[in-house]
């Protein structure tokens, strides 16, 4: 069983965690850890979760979901989201990404405005505390 599929701050591809985890368990090929990895995505809640192939590389990376959902790296999302506005060849790939995301950004904007709000309170709160010394 594969214990620890992110590495020294890094997602591994297939062929790294093979090479890392003969210690708690020898695969015979890459076929196998690709099994497994499946498994474990398929597992109810999932547990492992394979991150979009980053520009120039060959192979997709997994990283675990012991401690929580995994963010993609921003040069993942740059790369995603690039892909999906230039590429008219798939508009339901590109408006399935836009619906999924319409959620996480208005919560984003939400958020946005809240801490805008927060910080013009906390400089009205300073000034009124910096009066008292005038």
């Amino acid at each position: 069983m594969v214990v620890g599929v992110k590495f020294g701050g890094r997602h591994q591809t297939p062929g790294e965690l093979r090479g890392r985890t003969e210690r708690l368990h020898r695969f015979d090929d890459l076929s196998q850890v690709e099994s497994t990895l499946h498994h474990l995505i398929e597992h109810d809640p999932p547990l492992v979760k394979m991150l979009p192939r980053q520009p120039g590389t060959k192979e997709s990376r997994y990283a675990h979901l012991f401690s929580g959902e995994v963010a993609a790296p921003m040069q993942e999302i740059t790369a995603t989201l690039t892909r999906e506005s230039v590429s008219e060849a798939s508009p339901s790939g590109a408006a399935a990404f836009r619906a999924a995301d319409a959620d996480r950004i208005i919560r984003l904007e939400d958020e946005v405005a809240r801490l805008r709000q927060e910080v013009a309170d906390i400089k009205q709160e300073f000034e009124n505390f910096r009066k008292q010394f005038e």
